[in-house]
């Protein structure tokens, strides 16, 4: 090994003839048929989530419209406990609701700007499209984080009813 050469020294490269590690024309006529394809899908899955995210949030606020309706007739423990499950089951459906509009935005979002590329050709509608497939894909996996997290959570609180209600 010789003396003057530092193993631990950066490699240098010549940024000067390298080629661009996307060029222009990149797709090719299979991978646009493929795109095109692809994208009322997309936009179809995307005005899906959409709708059912707008059911969820109107099931929410139902809930607490008919709340006197389910607690009427009973009496006020079973009362007070029906109240407390159907406000739980609304709010529940409203923050899923409002949750669920983000993914099938992102979701509708990538197929309008992908098949607005396969129509014009326009590079920056697939940085876009493909900026929304990110955020759509990114989103999800935090959602499944939070969702794996709160399992032994919503577990333990089971639980916790459970024993203390078998006690009482």
């Amino acid at each position: 090994m010789s003396d003057n050469i530092n193993p631990y020294e950066s490699t240098q490269v010549d940024l000067d003839g390298q080629k661009p590690l996307v060029a222009r024309g990149f797709f090719t006529e299979t991978m646009i048929t493929y795109l095109k394809a692809a994208s009322p899908w997309l936009r179809f899955l995307g005005i899906l989530g959409l709708i059912g995210a707008g059911f969820c949030i109107f099931f929410g606020v139902l809930a607490f419209v008919l709340r006197p309706f389910f607690t009427q007739e009973l009496d006020s423990t079973i009362a007070g406990l029906s109240g407390l499950v159907t406000s739980t089951f609304g709010i529940s459906y409203i923050v899923m609701g409002i949750i669920y509009i983000f993914p099938a935005k992102y979701l509708y979002n990538f197929g309008s700007k992908m098949n607005f590329f396969v129509k014009t050709k326009n590079e920056q509608a697939m940085e876009t499209a493909l900026k929304n497939n990110k955020s759509y894909w990114k989103f999800n996996g935090i959602l499944v984080i939070i969702s794996l997290a709160a399992f032994p959570i919503m577990g333990a609180l089971i639980f916790f009813v459970a024993i203390t209600s078998y006690l009482m």
